[in-house]
């Protein structure tokens, strides 16, 4: 970047010597501005795609740097300018939106502006009259911690669009930031092709994320593959300008004198061959992410650089043929490498999940349709609103597209600020094609609009813009679009003098993110490893969790707990810290409780307490330190991080559910624990833990139908479950009884069928394997592979127990024609002949 203070066209005006020297001696803080804006482009994304805490924390520093080295800049500046762009008033209406939804509002103003809120969370009405009544929430948002963590990610790129506005002074400015973003997507692309081709699992072959593997595609430093391939669809008109102005500065150079300009035409051949090869290896990354809608959004980049381009006829002969090398080269690439997986990805457009979750988020901002339900909200909230439970193990922590999110989060207020804000990037745009003259403005404007296109495109499809790695390259070409249109007018600038004091608000805008960095950012950074080496150690697959010894079991959870409570005090506004220390201390509990001179278990205690009717809290108090000694303790405990969690985020289910459970230590009446169940099947209303209970508490009651209603949930929810309900019921039920009420798969018949068998039951198990073995027969028929060969050991076991041994024995061959090099397979096999003789 031009340390130069003002733009080359006002340069007519003549200075004199002395100011002059004074308008270069604040030149360093022009380099140390230009080094936030190179820090935004290259550091962000490389911090995981900057979705994590620290990836945050750097784009709030990088923002508050920026606005600190302009503000004191232009104080120390002769002649201080400020660049309108017309986005200010969309900006500050943006801030103003998020700011209401974390002031406390009067309950009746929070009801009027969103009125379903009360419909979903009763008991933080204050007209309730319960003793379960939560207090009154007061806010539009349902996590207000997160809205304002949003808030601080919010001022971060406004801050960085408007000082990269001012500091954009002349096309060079503009063509710097773009060879920024280009030599930025090309690092990127090549270090995601080389560490998914060498992987080991861990990103940078060190760091082990505890959600993402960089085994199946590439990711480059982004956790999502989506990300990724919106990164690379961002650079890729940067990519293309550049080859194009080398492109056209060689022929420019061959038209001249030959003789004189052999050697520099020979540098400017081997620049446009490498840049071929750039363009070449951004296009590959970008199929190898296996991204589908990151290869439409690149597509979409490309078509609309080269239309821009061919329009202003600027494109032509050599360039084309240029550009057809660089198909040539990715289908070579692609022959050698990916083809197969790359076509697969692309025959499957189908996407359950993805619809799922767009139509939970189309109800959600029906519901909330004015202001939403609070930046940062959607992962706690939208699972209220979904119609069928993802697979076991899936979170829609966003909603698979930007534009249904902001409606959801923001209302059709925010939604309505997006898409001005994007009419906004369009007109700067269109204008600078029907106004710009110079072949430099139409080069630039192209490349610009094919990097916001891209964006605008796939954020149709994938959450893009909650990654600040894609969003501060796509707010700098904002910036750029923005500058390169004034730059096109015959005034040449729109800048207006103003006063120093007027730059005294960048740097109050770099306290306020400041405070905010202490407050939102710090402490994620600081609780953020323990959380995530927590979610290490809980990924344990439920089958394989029944093998694991006791004493290696509450190993397991004393570290567990050691990182939930390091991390709880790290962070204490994180909701979903305090309900993972809460499950954990009443897992610690009954743990412990198991142990000691009289278990009794949770659920007992409880009982017991409801029933003896203390006189006073005190009283209660006095026989829970009596019965359950130094193991008391632990229940205050996730009492507390309970009620903390729900203060945070009174939508989380499990936090009721854990309340039903815990209240009681408060003096709760057996009625009023319904009342919390309720409440967590209101949000939560897919959660197969919380139909668990709802079906334990129903059956208590007599109510067996709906009791059964709750327990099917649970049953076809969860594998944990399954297991619990066949060791609650298999001692008085007949097998027929699981078969008719819960719809057990062929997996769950064999556990049905295991549980039956521990019992020593002979006739139940015949029963049950006969309904196993036509299950399992059907779907080894209708599956392949390995697969197929599980299913057929499944039935081959369910025939021994009916002692056919010819139907038993085929089903082992037919396993080994499905798999031949499986060893189990095999090892059965043998075994099998073996007993048979």
């Amino acid at each position: 970047m031009t340390s130069i203070p003002h733009s080359s066209r006002s340069s007519r005006h003549s200075s004199s010597p002395a100011t002059e020297s004074s308008l270069q001696k604040p030149s360093i803080l022009l380099q140390l501005v230009d080094l936030g804006l190179i820090a935004s482009i290259f550091a962000i994304p490389l911090i995981m795609g900057g979705r994590q805490a620290m990836g945050q924390l750097v784009l709030v520093l990088c923002a508050a740097w920026l606005a600190c080295c302009w503000g004191i800049y232009q104080l120390k500046s002769s002649q201080s300018r400020w660049v309108p762009t017309r986005a200010e008033p969309l900006l500050f209406i943006g801030l103003l939106l998020p700011i209401l939804q974390i002031v406390n509002l009067p309950a009746e103003t929070v009801a009027a502006i969103s009125p379903q809120l009360l419909q979903i969370l009763p008991l933080w009405d204050a007209a309730t009259n319960s003793a379960t009544q939560m207090g009154t929430w007061n806010t539009l948002s349902l996590t207000p911690a997160e809205t304002l963590s949003g808030i601080a990610n919010y001022l971060a790129y406004a801050t960085i669009f408007f000082v990269t506005t001012q500091r954009i002074q002349d096309l060079a400015d503009v063509e710097r930031l773009l060879k920024c973003i280009a030599i930025a997507t090309v690092c990127m692309a090549t270090f995601g092709i080389v560490q998914y081709l060498t992987s080991n699992g861990k990103f940078f072959w060190f760091y082990e994320h505890p959600f993402t593997t960089t085994d199946s595609r590439a990711k480059g430093s982004f956790t999502n593959r989506n990300h990724f391939a919106s990164f690379l669809a961002l650079g890729i008109g940067p990519l293309l300008w550049w080859l194009v102005s080398q492109m056209r500065a060689t022929d420019s150079k061959n038209q001249q004198t030959f003789s004189r300009t052999s050697r520099a035409s020979g540098r400017k051949e081997l620049a446009v061959g490498l840049l071929i090869g750039a363009v070449s290896i951004v296009a590959f990354a970008t199929l190898l992410s296996l991204s589908r809608g990151g290869m439409l959004a690149a597509f979409v980049a490309t078509g609309v650089c080269l239309a821009i381009l061919y329009k202003s006829q600027l494109i032509a002969g050599k360039m084309t043929a240029g550009i057809l090398g660089i198909a040539a080269t990715l289908s070579g690439l692609l022959f050698v490498f990916g083809f197969d997986q790359v076509s697969d990805r692309l025959d499957n457009w189908e996407a359950p999940g993805r619809m799922l979750i767009w139509e939970a988020n189309i109800k959600m901002a029906s519901d909330f349709p004015i202001l939403g339900t609070g930046v940062g909200s959607h992962r706690d909230v939208n699972p209220v609103y979904l119609e069928q439970s993802p697979t076991q193990m899936t979170e829609f922590t966003h909603a698979e597209g930007s534009y249904f999110q902001i409606a959801s989060e923001t209302g059709f207020v925010g939604l309505g600020i997006a898409v001005l804000s994007i009419l906004l990037c369009l007109k700067w745009i269109y204008n600078t094609i029907d106004l710009a003259s110079s072949q430099r403005s139409l080069l630039c404007i192209a490349a610009i609009a094919a990097g916001l296109c891209a964006s605008f495109s796939h954020a149709l499809f994938d959450f893009i813009w909650y990654a600040p790695g894609c969003l501060v390259i796509a707010i700098i070409l904002a910036a750029c679009a923005c500058r390169v249109r004034q730059l096109a007018l015959p005034s040449g600038t729109c800048s207006a003098k103003t006063g120093k004091l007027a730059w005294l608000g960048p740097l109050t805008v770099t306290a306020a993110l400041l405070v905010l960095i202490v407050q939102t950012k710090l402490a994620p950074v600081s609780a953020e490893p323990h959380y995530h080496e927590y979610i290490k150690l809980t990924f344990i697959d439920p089958e394989e969790e029944v093998a694991i010894s006791q004493e290696d079991q509450f190993a397991m959870l004393k570290r567990k707990m050691s990182t939930l409570t390091a991390a709880a005090k790290a962070d204490p506004q994180n909701s979903r810290i305090q309900f993972r220390a809460a499950m954990g201390y009443l897992t610690l509990f009954n743990v412990l409780q198991a142990q000691s001179e009289s278990p009794m278990t949770l659920g007992q205690i409880r009982d017991a307490a409801l029933a003896s009717e203390f006189e006073s809290t005190a009283a209660l108090q006095e026989w829970l330190s009596n019965v359950l000694g130094a193991n008391r303790k632990f229940l205050d405990l996730a009492l507390k991080h309970t009620r903390k969690g729900l203060q945070l985020s009174p939508t989380d289910g499990l936090g009721y559910l854990y309340l039903s459970q815990l209240a009681f230590l408060e003096g709760q009446k057996a009625h009023e624990q319904s009342e919390f169940i309720q409440q967590a099947l209101k949000t939560r209303p897919l959660v197969p833990q919380i139909h668990f209970v709802a079906g334990r508490e129903a059956w208590s009651a007599g109510e067996l139908e709906q009791a059964l209603v709750h327990w099917r949930h649970a049953f076809q929810g969860d594998v944990r479950y399954q297991r619990r309900l066949i060791d609650i019921l298999a001692d008085h039920v007949p097998p027929a009884f699981f078969v008719e009420n819960f719809e057990p798969d062929w997996s769950a018949l064999n556990r049905i069928r295991q549980g039956y068998q521990a019992r020593g039951n002979a006739e139940h198990v015949v029963t049950i394997s006969k309904i196993l073995a036509e299950k399992s027969t059907q779907r080894a028929q209708e599956s392949f592979g390995s697969e197929a060969a599980e299913a057929w050991l499944t039935a081959h076991e369910s025939f021994a127990n009916l002692n056919e041994l010819t139907r038993a024995t085929s089903c082992l061959e037919r396993a080994l024609e499905s798999d031949p090099n499986s060893f189990k397979v095999r090892y059965t096999t043998g075994v099998w002949l073996y007993r048979q003789g």
